[in-house]
C-alpha cells in the first residue's frame, strides 16, 4: 500500500480547485486525488486540510470534504462482491470519526467559518453515521447531541445541522 504525505495531497487539492489553472491540469490533479483513495494517510491529510481555515481556501476545503465523502462511499467498508478491495484502516477511520464527532469544549471539528464547507462536512458526517453507527461508532450520535448542547453558538449550530443531515 502506498502512503501519501500531507504536502502532496495539499498540492493536488490546490491544483484541482484552482479556477485559474488550465482545465487539463485540474483534471490531472483530480485523477491523482482519485488514485489516493487507496493510499495510507489520505484521510488524515484531508482532515488536516479541512482544519486549515486560514491557510487553505474555501474551494480547496470543499474539494477536501468531497474527497472524504468519496472515500467513505467507496473504501470505508468491505464489500462482499469485492473481497480483496481496499478498505480504509482503523487509525484513519478514528481520525475521521473524531473530526466529524468533534469536541464540544474545544470546537474541534465544528469551527468551520464557511457555510458551504459546513454543509459538506454535515453530509460527510451523515454518510459516516449511516455506515458506522451504531456498530462501529456507538457514541457518534451522543457526540453530536453533546455538541448541540454547547454554550458556543457556532458549535451548537454546526452540530444541529449535522444531526439534521444525519441518520
Amino acid at each position: 500500500m502506498v502512503a501519501v504525505a500531507l504536502e502532496t495531497v495539499f498540492a493536488c487539492i490546490e491544483a484541482a480547485s484552482n479556477g485559474a489553472s488550465p482545465p487539463g491540469e485540474q483534471q490531472a490533479a483530480m485523477k491523482v486525488l482519485e488514485s489516493y483513495n487507496e493510499a495510507a494517510g489520505f484521510v488524515s491529510a484531508l482532515v488536516q486540510i479541512l482544519q486549515e481555515h486560514v491557510r487553505v481556501g474555501v474551494h480547496a476545503r470543499i474539494l477536501a470534504a468531497i474527497c472524504l465523502k468519496n472515500v467513505v462511499k467507496k473504501c470505508w467498508k468491505a464489500k462482499h462482491s469485492m473481497p480483496n478491495a481496499y478498505v480504509v484502516g482503523a487509525e484513519e477511520k478514528a481520525v475521521l470519526r473524531a473530526f466529524c464527532g468533534g469536541q464540544r469544549d474545544t470546537g474541534y471539528g465544528y469551527l468551520e467559518p464557511d457555510r458551504q464547507v459546513q454543509v459538506h462536512i454535515a453530509e460527510l458526517t451523515a454518510q459516516l453515521m449511516r455506515k458506522d453507527w451504531p456498530g462501529d461508532w456507538p457514541d457518534g450520535v451522543h457526540k453530536l447531541w453533546d455538541a448541540a448542547q454547547s454554550s458556543d453558538g457556532a458549535v451548537q449550530a454546526a452540530a444541529m445541522y449535522r444531526l439534521y443531515a444525519g441518520p
